[in-house]
């Protein structure tokens, strides 16, 4: 049964259609199509008096030609494939199968064919159906005709129209479409930012697990290689031991155990920290003249030829942080330095507001000496050798890595020394007050 919907849809194009024709004396063409040849066009409508004004509307008034009438979609689907029209003037609402399947399997069947939607709803829902499935024009049946003979033309030139009484809701459909798809892409940026710096940090993981594994390598080659060898000589030569000879290569042999132990506490302690095993940092007052001194008593331990003077500014203040981890982190640090060959290491603790500076610097054996004659706070005998080069954080040792992580899970950093300090490097840790901040 029809709907008065659709009745009065075919009432009204009837009488404007009369009132068309009425306008020429001659009964003539309003107008043609822009190409000045004959536009193909298939009806599709179940309305058998709305498909006969559409004829008549198009062929005598618009310049048409009419290809074929369907009654219902699948019907649609048939003429197209057998008239081949340029525009199909598509009813949405049919029995059977309707408008909007119809359009969809034209669009993708015959991407040539354009479909422009004719129907007595204005309802947005049935727009929105419509373009979807591939329209290039909506117009209702109440517009006036020339809207229908303009969205045809357009259609057939690949341009698109809809009628005026739905493009106020489809603007507002596609201002919202626009404004999902640039939140998207937003979301999306910033989904990608997030995925390029996982892939930079993994990156760098493995860079910094190859530089590891060649920082190992590189640590324990040295003292391996000249363990092997005095113990190669020893066996090949024993009487060597009974010597003057024999007590140096004992004496390097024990040298060079002692830096194998301290190698292989380093790297147990490192990957201890890496894999999360160490004990959680605290976060309490450090008193600064026990750290160092703790640190330098650890020193001297592993190398008893080690000067170290000490040098606290008048009421140094404590630090907040955690007291064992600060004193593995200045012990490690001091070891670096004097791996690099430095007779003697000076840490001198500086307190410029909102920070407190540990730098640790080589000094030369004559200075420290000459501190310990006068009874000053160097500790330890007398050491020779160069000092080292320049050195800073970020260095080849596996204590400095150490090092480094310590300090920056107590909020802090390692940074290299001041220009033109002998081997100089700064443990730098923010000043906390008692409200945290």
């Amino acid at each position: 049964m029809r709907s008065l919907v659709d009745l009065q849809a075919v009432a009204d194009v009837l009488g404007r259609y009369g009132g068309m024709r009425g306008a020429g004396e001659d009964g003539g063409r309003v107008s043609g199509t822009a190409t000045g040849a004959l536009g193909r066009v298939l009806l599709v409508d179940d309305h058998e008096a709305m498909r006969s004004v559409l004829r008549a509307l198009l062929e005598e008034v618009g310049g048409w030609q009419v290809v074929g009438e369907a009654a219902d979609g699948e019907q649609a689907v048939e003429l197209v494939g057998r008239t081949a029209p340029d525009v199909v003037l598509m009813d949405c609402k049919m029995p059977g199968g309707g408008g909007v399947a119809a359009t969809r399997v034209i669009s993708e069947r015959f991407p040539q064919v354009t479909v422009v939607a004719h129907s007595a709803y204005a309802d947005q829902a049935y727009v929105r159906e419509m373009v979807a499935a591939g329209a290039r024009g909506y117009v209702l049946k109440g517009d006036a005709p020339q809207v229908v003979l303009e969205a045809l033309e357009a259609a057939r030139v690949g341009a698109a129209r809809l009628s005026a009484a739905v493009t106020g809701p489809a603007l507002t459909d596609l201002r919202g479409l626009y404004q999902a798809a640039l939140a998207r892409s937003e979301q999306l940026s910033a989904e990608n930012a997030a995925l390029s710096a996982a892939v930079a940090r993994l990156r760098a993981e493995d860079q910094a697990r190859e530089e590891f594994l060649s920082l190992v390598g590189h640590e324990l080659r040295t003292p391996v290689t000249v363990l092997v060898g005095i113990a190669a000589t020893l066996d090949a030569w024993p009487e060597v031991a009974a010597g003057p000879d024999g007590a140096e290569l004992i004496e390097r042999l024990v040298a060079q155990s002692r830096r194998l132990a301290g190698v292989v506490e380093q790297l147990l302690a490192a990957g201890a920290f890496a894999a999360g095993r160490s004990p959680a940092l605290r976060s309490d007052p450090v008193e600064l003249g026990a750290v160092l001194a703790e640190a330098a008593s650890a020193v001297r331990s592993r190398r008893p030829g080690l000067l170290v003077e000490l040098a606290l500014p008048p009421g140094c203040r404590p630090v907040t942080g955690d007291h064992g981890a600060l004193a593995v982190a200045v012990e490690r640090l001091a070891d670096g330095l004097a791996a690099r060959g430095a007779p003697g290491v000076r840490l001198t603790v500086a307190q410029p507001p909102g920070w407190t500076r540990i730098e640790l610097a080589a000094a030369p054996a004559g200075n420290l000496a000459g501190a310990a004659a006068q009874g000053g706070t160097a500790e330890g005998g007398a050491g020779g050798g160069p000092t080292g080069g320049v050195w800073g954080a970020g260095g080849h040792e596996i204590g400095v890595r150490l090092a480094e992580r310590l300090v920056a899970a107590m909020g802090g950093r390692v940074v290299p020394g001041r220009p033109g300090a002998a081997a100089g490097v700064v443990i730098e840790l923010p000043q906390v007050d008692a409200a945290g901040t």
